[in-house]
C-alpha cells in the first residue's frame, strides 16, 4: 500500500470532489467510481463554508495489482486510518469522504477531508507538514501485517515516470522516447559506469542530446531535430540520485525482509503508531477540548446502534449517526447565520452573531431546543430531530 497526500486544498471542493466519484471521465466507463463512506454534497458544504485559505485535504490509498482488498479489509482500513488522523476526537468532530477507484487496473481508496473541527469551527489539519513522518509508520504496519507490496522496494521503484500526456498519440511517442533513453542508462548503470547524476548528464551529452534544465528531481532533454523538449521525471533523474545509495538500499531491503524478522518489526511498528496516536490526541484536546459529557455521548450512541441495524428503501446508514449529527449540525449553523462573516469592521460583529448560533445549534450545549436537520444518508421522509428532555439532556429522535 502506497499513500499520497496531494497539494491542493484550497477552494470549495467541488472539483476535487466532482473528480473522485464522477463516473462519466474516460475510462471508467467500465469500473465507476463508488462511495464508500461520507455524503460528498454533505460534505462539498463544509468545505465552501470556511472563509480560510486551506479548505481541505486530499489524498489516496494505493496498491499493487496483485494486492487484493476485500470490503471487509477497506472498512478495517478507513476505521484504523480515521484512529490515527482523529486521534482523541470523536465521531462528530469531523468529517471524511472516502471512495473506491478501480479504472486504472489496481485498488484505489481516495479521501477528501474538510480541515474544520465540526463543533469548534476552528481550522484542522489532519496532515500537517511533514505528515509522512507519521502516516509511514501507520503504512508500514498494514503493509507488514497484510504483507502487501512495499512502495519502497527497491525493485518496485521507478526509474522512469510517464508524462501526463502519456494516453495521447504524440504522448506516447515521447514516452517510447524517454523509455529507450531511461534503458539506455540503465544499462550504463547496471555496467558501473554511472555513479551519479552528473554522470547521466554527461553520458546523454556525449549521445549528441543537449540537456538544457536540471531540477531536484527531473532534467529536460532538447531534441536536436526540432528542438523539442522533452522532460524525465523518476528515481535516477532525481538530484539526490548516487548508485552506491541504490546498492546499499537493495541490501538492506534483503536483511529485512526475511521472514524471522517480521513479527519484530510488527510490533517495533504497534509501538510507535501508538506513541504516535497517543500525541495526536493529545494535540487535539488541547485544541478543541475533550468529548461531550458522557450522558450526551450514550444518547447518540444508542441511537446510532438502532440506525445501524436499518434498512431505508436501497439506501443503508453507511456512518454512524454521530457523524452525522456533527456534520449536519455544522451546516445549519453556517445556514442560520444569514450573511457571511466579514473581514472589516463588521467582523466583531459576525464573531457575536457565530457565537450566538453555536449555543443554539449542535454544540451540545443545555440551550439546545426543538431543531430538526435532515441527514443526507436518509431517505426523504426521515428526519433527525434533536429535542431537550426534563432533565436537561438532548436527546436524539427519528420521526418520518
Amino acid at each position: 500500500m502506497y499513500m499520497k497526500v496531494f497539494a491542493h486544498g484550497r477552494g470549495n471542493g467541488a472539483k476535487a470532489i466532482d473528480y473522485v466519484i464522477d463516473p462519466r471521465r474516460k475510462g471508467r466507463e467500465e469500473s465507476p467510481p463508488e462511495v464508500l463512506r461520507g455524503d460528498p454534497e454533505a460534505v462539498q458544504r463544509v468545505i465552501g463554508s470556511t472563509y480560510r485559505v486551506w479548505k481541505f485535504t486530499s489524498g489516496v490509498l494505493s496498491w499493487a495489482p496483485q494486492d487484493k482488498v476485500s470490503p471487509q479489509l477497506e472498512k478495517e482500513v478507513m476505521d484504523d486510518f480515521e484512529k490515527v488522523a482523529f486521534a482523541g476526537l470523536e465521531p462528530d468532530q469531523y468529517s471524511i469522504l472516502w471512495v473506491r477507484h478501480s479504472h486504472a487496473g489496481h485498488h484505489e481508496m481516495h479521501f477528501i477531508i474538510p480541515r474544520t473541527e465540526l463543533r469548534s469551527d476552528k481550522a484542522m489539519n489532519p496532515c500537517p507538514p511533514n505528515w509522512h513522518k507519521q502516516y509511514d509508520v501507520w503504512r508500514d504496519l498494514w503493509n507488514e501485517r497484510m504483507e502487501w507490496a512495499k512502495p519502497d522496494e527497491l525493485k518496485r521503484s521507478r526509474l522512469l515516470q510517464p508524462g501526463k500526456d502519456i494516453h495521447s498519440p504524440k504522448g506516447k511517442q515521447l514516452h517510447n522516447f524517454r523509455k529507450t533513453v531511461t534503458d539506455f542508462l540503465a544499462q550504463g548503470i547496471a555496467d558501473g559506469l554511472h555513479k551519479d547524476r552528473a554522470d547521466l548528464v554527461k553520458a546523454l551529452e556525449e549521445e549528441g542530446l543537449s540537456v538544457v534544465r536540471q531540477g531536484k528531481k527531473y532534467i529536460t532533454l532538447e531534441l536536436p531535430e526540432d528542438k523539442t523538449r522533452v522532460r524525465l521525471k523518476g528515481g535516477i533523474y532525481e538530484s539526490s540520485w548516487r548508485a552506491k545509495r541504490q546498492t546499499e538500499r537493495a541490501n538492506e531491503l534483503a536483511v529485512a525482509g526475511s521472514r524471522a524478522d517480521r513479527q519484530q518489526r510488527i510490533e517495533r511498528l504497534e509501538r510507535e503508531l501508538a506513541e504516535i496516536c497517543r500525541k495526536r490526541a493529545e494535540f487535539h484536546h488541547s485544541r478543541y477540548g475533550r468529548p461531550h459529557p458522557e450522558a450526551q455521548e450514550k444518547a447518540v450512541r444508542d441511537f446510532g446502534k438502532l440506525l445501524e441495524t436499518k434498512h431505508f428503501g436501497e439506501h443503508r446508514i453507511r456512518a454512524a449517526v454521530t457523524h452525522n449529527v456533527g456534520l449536519h449540525n455544522r451546516i445549519l449553523r453556517l445556514e442560520n447565520q444569514g450573511q457571511p462573516r466579514r473581514a472589516d469592521k463588521n467582523q466583531r460583529a459576525g464573531r457575536e452573531s457565530e457565537k450566538e448560533h453555536k449555543q443554539i445549534y449542535g454544540m451540545g450545549d443545555q440551550g439546545i431546543s426543538d431543531r430538526r436537520a435532515a441527514v443526507s444518508d436518509f431517505p426523504k421522509g426521515i428526519n433527525l430531530k434533536i429535542a431537550q428532555t426534563n432533565s436537561g439532556q438532548p436527546a436524539v429522535l427519528l420521526q418520518r
